[in-house]
């Protein structure tokens, strides 16, 4: 295709008025839609509506292939059979706008971290045997005390195990805003934090500083929990989605955009059942068993990829939808992160959708 001439003609003059009118032969069958596509729209007739470069790049057929040249640029092939046969060592490190450099969060002794979760207030991890931890800093140590500036600053945490009676079998922490949501391998749900957050899904008014049972799901087998920076979700083995906390642009998706202090059952309409589920800052998402992918909460930005194709602008969602546009909408989609304004879907086959 990048051998062919858009425009060609006979003489100057008919290749003027071809590129005048902009005709040119159709694009092959043998090339995908969306290749077909993206060519039609570089060689529209009115330059306002021509993608730019930086579009260009982001489009799904681009940037699968400037991602592979990138990651490739000065690659050193690796023996994998010399790889598999060295000791893993895992470390846990903070980056932090405050700190010029990142920081090691020491584990406790003889035990390894092997998840970590990040909240407004909480720096949690789960270790290899079931404990859950926190990290709580201490007074910083002065590499010169005559000379006081932030970058001498060496800032230290210690880690603390939570309750041992209760986390000796925590599989799973997501953490929000003054709040901490872990799931056991039994399927029981726990919490703790401050009540002030509305996140706890318990019936109390004062804050909890060490996990308690979320007793309205005890009797349900959770199997995943994700949460936002102030609500929460829960799936269980049955396939059903637990919802509480705050509703706002219905990111909770019972059709409201009021608060939950306990969890509620939301009632899903698409035909296959639930198998993720995934939590932005004001938006949630569901991946299905057929690897559908529906979305609630505010579409800022077009992050849940809900505005129409004729420019339509859609700002929120209150229940769980389906996502349709192209080319989501017959996507095997594995998984899902969202920010504020943008949101990023990664496929079966390893290629990554960004709505922005």
């Amino acid at each position: 295709m990048t051998l062919k001439r858009p425009f060609d003609a006979s003489t100057l003059p008919a290749l003027i008025m071809k590129i005048m009118k902009g005709s040119f032969e159709p694009v092959e069958g043998i090339y995908s839609h969306e290749l077909r596509k993206l060519l039609l729209s570089m060689l529209h007739l009115d330059h306002n509506q021509r993608p730019t470069a930086a579009q260009i790049m982001c489009h799904p057929v681009m940037i699968k292939v400037i991602f592979k040249l990138y990651l490739d640029i000065g690659s050193i092939p690796c023996n994998k059979s010399v790889l598999s046969k060295s000791k893993r060592c895992l470390s846990v490190l903070l980056f932090e706008n405050k700190y010029p450099h990142a920081v090691v969060l020491s584990s406790p002794p003889k035990a390894v971290v092997k998840s970590v979760s990040l909240g407004s207030e909480d720096k949690i991890g789960i270790t290899g045997n079931g404990l859950l931890i926190s990290w709580r800093i201490r007074p910083a140590i002065s590499i010169n005390s005559d000379e006081k500036r932030a970058e001498d600053q060496i800032p230290s945490y210690i880690p603390h195990v939570i309750d041992e009676r209760v986390a000796i079998n925590i599989i799973s922490v997501v953490c929000g805003s003054s709040f901490c949501i872990c799931l056991s391998d039994n399927g029981v749900v726990f919490a703790f934090g401050k009540a002030s957050s509305g996140c706890l899904g318990l019936s109390c008014d004062r804050d909890i500083n060490q996990p308690r049972i979320v007793e309205s799901l005890f009797n349900h087998d959770i199997k995943s929990i994700a949460c936002g920076p102030k609500h929460v979700l829960a799936l269980s083995e049955e396939n059903d989605i637990f919802v509480w906390g705050h509703g706002r642009s219905g990111c909770l998706g019972l059709g409201e955009t009021g608060f939950q202090l306990l969890p509620q059952l939301v009632q899903i309409t698409w035909k296959e059942k639930p198998e993720k589920i995934y939590c932005g800052a004001d938006c949630s998402f569901v991946i299905t068993k057929d690897s559908s992918v529906l979305a609630c909460g505010s579409n800022r930005h077009n992050k849940l990829a809900m505005d129409s194709s004729e420019g339509h602008q859609i700002d929120e969602t209150r229940v769980f939808t389906k996502i349709r546009s192209e080319p989501l909408h017959d996507a095997r989609v594995v998984s899902v992160s969202s920010g504020k304004s943008h949101t990023v879907i990664l496929n079966g086959t390893h290629f990554i959708y960004l709505h922005i």
